[in-house]
């Protein structure tokens, strides 16, 4: 293929990529963004709340009532649900706007009847601000970084799907796993395998053994949440005859979803069974009475078992 054919080719693919993961990627930034402003609304009304309620006497706190609450937003990219929040947001805006005008028409009572003055509403608002100042930081920085790094997950996913559609498919990758038992038994070694994404992921074991050998995995399909680590055993049935060092028993390939295929090679190595033989031991020495006819002296036995 010539240059520009070949960079003709990369354009439409980019392109056909540009129109397939376009818009899953503004659905998630757009999700971003709003769970970004849906908890910054969290926790600006819960400090608000806060300052109000520390300069509303505490024998008049009971005429304010307690705030409502603020509906949380939704964890995932869902029209539907965020829809829904949206009329419960618009609901508690009307409450809340109703209780803190309760709270200030108490305050400017008090004011108004000289029970508190001014500088002390001021006062309280400024001590508030002095105690809380460093949590109330703290939470919009932990709010902030969160955005970022989901952020950059979005942009590396699709960084990684365009490098997908540019070079190819991912190629498999692979491990070698050695088991070892006597001929005709079972022979077992684990492997773990975990979910690092951010959603769920359903795991497929393929085996593929080799002739004469019987190689199983157990689970062979799983589902792992975020984060979650599932143990895998891989069972060998060894031969009858011993194997002339370490032979293949086989693969197995391990997907998840949008993942690079993990080939597994299976390799075994049947030992002889060790030789029985007949082993003699002494016991004991048992002392028996004396009987009429008897010389009553020790009687030592010898028992052959099959001990090796």
């Amino acid at each position: 293929m010539s240059t520009s054919g070949r960079s003709q080719d990369l354009a439409t693919q980019m392109t056909r990529y540009g129109q397939t993961r376009g818009p899953e990627a503004y659905r998630e930034l757009t999700d971003l963004s709003l769970r970004f402003l849906s908890r910054l609304v969290l926790v600006a009304s819960a400090y608000g709340t806060e300052c109000l309620r520390d300069t509303v006497p505490s024998d008049r706190l009971h005429e304010v009532g307690e705030p409502p609450a603020v509906p949380h937003p939704p964890w995932r990219v869902d029209p539907s649900e965020w829809s829904a929040w949206s009329v419960l947001y618009a609901a508690w805006s009307a409450q809340q706007q109703a209780w803190s005008a309760r709270a200030y028409e108490i305050i400017t009572e008090e004011v108004a009847a000289g029970r508190i003055s001014q500088d002390a509403v001021q006062r309280s608002s400024q001590s508030f601000l002095q105690n809380r100042l460093p949590d109330y930081m703290a939470d919009l920085t932990e709010i902030g970084m969160d955005l970022f790094a989901d952020g950059l997950t979005v942009a590396d996913e699709s960084v990684r799907g365009l490098s997908e559609a540019l070079l190819g498919a991912p190629t498999a990758t692979g491990l070698t796993v050695e088991v070892r038992g006597h001929t005709g038994t079972i022979a077992r070694s684990d492997l773990a395998i975990e979910n690092n994404r951010n959603s769920a992921a359903d795991v497929t074991c393929v085996v593929t053994p080799t002739d004469g050998i019987n190689l199983a995995v157990v689970p062979a399909t799983f589902r792992l949440a975020p984060r979650q680590t599932q143990r895998v055993n891989i069972r060998v049935a060894l031969p009858d005859a011993p194997t002339n060092g370490s032979v293949s028993a086989g693969t197995i390939s391990i997907a998840g979803y949008d993942d690079a295929t993990l080939i597994v090679h299976v390799r075994a190595t049947a030992d002889a069974t060790a030789g029985q033989r007949i082993a003699i031991r002494p016991l004991d020495t048992v002392v028996r009475p004396a009987v009429a006819g008897d010389d009553a002296s020790p009687v030592r036995t010898a028992v052959a078992d099959g001990s090796t």
